[in-house]
């Protein structure tokens, strides 16, 4: 053998003991001798996912927001992707959540089981993440299960929860984050109580921490803000990053869901001729705006992640009307009809941004439909594995990577259980809107107790023009598909 044939042959030696032997693994598949981080594709992006609560569509600059400041978010928007057209799961938290983690439409989430949302037969992308490699962090508002029983006074006076041990429920140990796909977490587990900005305790890696200066029965004597213990804790996590092992991190802030109490600090929109309610809620969603500039500083000041890491943010659903804040008092909504808890634009289309240094081109946008459930998906096409076979969600890869052909959705789906509908300017309550069905730019409304309507979203994004009578084949072919799609609950409701 000549020497540039043996010079050859030992390369392609060399470069077959590379290729790992077998399929891509995740969950179920691997072995008991591999340890997560053992096998992924070297390019695996980092990804952090922020969330924001109640944040309604026109509540951010780059969607049109002039009375409340949000540069930090605007600029994420000008370095990135913004998604013009992007939904939420469902139209408040829960579900919404849900629909994120597992990739599913909203209506296959089971409450029927007390034991959570999440059931051990639903694989979850943070699990997914996991076999692929990836370490696992949650921080924030979970929701999903695993809730705990609040001995708070605080919440027993206000009669929101009953007094308890503040253990966890039940049969829902198995539902907490690090039971779930995460390594580590520091959250809410209660629903209920992340409502309030400052708890006596929150949930660490499973076990119970108290919150030092949160103690006292008076609630107006507590002094550590929520918001900032979660900051601090994703600030930490990002800055240690070494780059050696790829993460994933979902910051799922509360801000601004109510309680509408002013954070620290002095508020900027103090000297505003406006409701004091307003002028909270302002400050609330500044001071989220704050703090992801300073989640992102951290980023792009670590040289071993700023380069390979997507940064996603948006909400889960549209905004409420509470404590006294009215949403139309900033126009939250945009050009949009609804609110939370409505199934019209305003209540499930949210703002959303994807940002990743050298792969998604600054300053650009998408009308791509999207929604929640294409976030897993999304994931494992990243860090080249499987999703589960039974999701509703379509990666938007291609999308973010500007390469390969984007798949679209036949149609998106999303249903609500609650009372009522939000409120319309009025102050009155939309009726309550039980499903809705978007295929192309077709949106159908089924309403509870009133017939069914039907808008063209590509001239009518507000939803004015009701065309069923106009157009009876496309709404045939639409609630043809929501009777469908409809839980076992929402049949029951729509029988009625």
């Amino acid at each position: 053998m000549s020497l540039n044939n043996l010079l050859i042959h030992s390369i392609l030696i060399v470069l077959l003991g590379l290729i790992p032997q077998g399929g891509a693994t995740w969950a179920g598949n691997r072995s008991e001798n591999q340890q997560p981080g053992s096998h992924f594709p070297r390019a695996s992006p980092n990804i952090i996912f922020i969330l924001a609560d109640d944040l309604g569509y026109g509540d951010v600059g780059f969607n049109g927001q002039r009375l409340i400041k949000t540069p930090e978010i605007d600029r994420l928007a000008s370095e990135g992707m913004v998604f013009r057209q992007h939904y939420s799961g469902a139209p408040v938290c829960t579900p919404s959540r849900y629909s994120l983690m597992t990739g599913k439409f909203c209506n296959r989430m089971d409450r029927s089981k007390g034991k959570g949302v999440l059931h051990q037969n639903e694989e979850t992308v943070e699990e997914l993440l996991r076999e692929a490699g990836y370490r696992t962090h949650f921080i924030g508002k979970w929701g999903l299960g695993g809730a705990d029983i609040s001995d708070d006074p605080h919440m027993n006076e206000t009669g929101l929860w009953p007094a308890g041990t503040g253990s966890l429920l039940p049969g829902q140990e198995s539902v907490i984050p690090t039971r779930r796909g995460f390594d580590t977490s520091l959250a809410y587990l209660n629903q209920a109580y992340a409502h309030w900005y400052f708890p006596t305790h929150l949930w660490q890696n499973g076990k119970r921490m108290e919150i030092k200066g949160n103690q006292s029965p008076t609630y107006s004597e507590r002094t550590v803000y929520s918001h900032n213990l979660f900051l601090q804790e994703a600030k930490s996590l990002i800055r240690g990053a070494t780059g050696d092992t790829p993460f994933y991190l979902q910051i799922s802030f509360t801000l601004p869901h109510r309680e509408t109490k002013p954070p620290p600090g002095t508020n900027p929109y103090a000297s505003k001729e406006w409701p004091e309610v307003e002028k909270a809620f302002a400050w609330m969603v500044t001071y989220l705006d704050q703090s992801i500039g300073e989640i992102m500083n951290e980023v792009d000041h670590n040289d071993a992640i700023r380069n390979n890491t997507l940064v996603i943010f948006s909400s889960d659903n549209g905004p409420q009307y509470t404590d006294g804040h009215d949403p139309y008092f900033f126009d939250s909504n945009g050009p949009l009809r609804g609110n939370k808890s409505d199934l019209y634009e305003g209540g499930i289309r949210v703002p959303t941004v994807a940002r990743w240094k050298g792969v998604i081109p600054p300053g650009s946008s998408t009308e791509h439909v999207s929604a929640f459930c294409d976030f897993p998906p999304t994931c494992v096409e990243l860090v080249e594995t499987e999703p589960p076979e039974d999701i509703d969600g379509i990666s938007f890869a291609p999308i973010l990577r500007a390469a390969g052909t984007q798949e679209e959705h036949e149609f998106l789906y999303w249903e609500f259980a609650g009372p009522q509908g939000g409120p319309k300017p009025s102050g009155q309550r939309e009726t309550v809107q039980r499903q809705a069905v978007r295929m192309g730019d077709w949106k159908l409304i089924v309403p509870q107790g009133s017939p069914a309507e039907l808008y063209d979203l590509s001239g009518d994004p507000r939803e004015s023009v009701d065309l069923s009578s106009k157009h009876p084949e496309v709404l045939k072919r639409l609630l043809r598909i929501a009777r469908n799609q409809a839980s076992p609950r929402i049949r029951e409701l729509l029988a009625d």
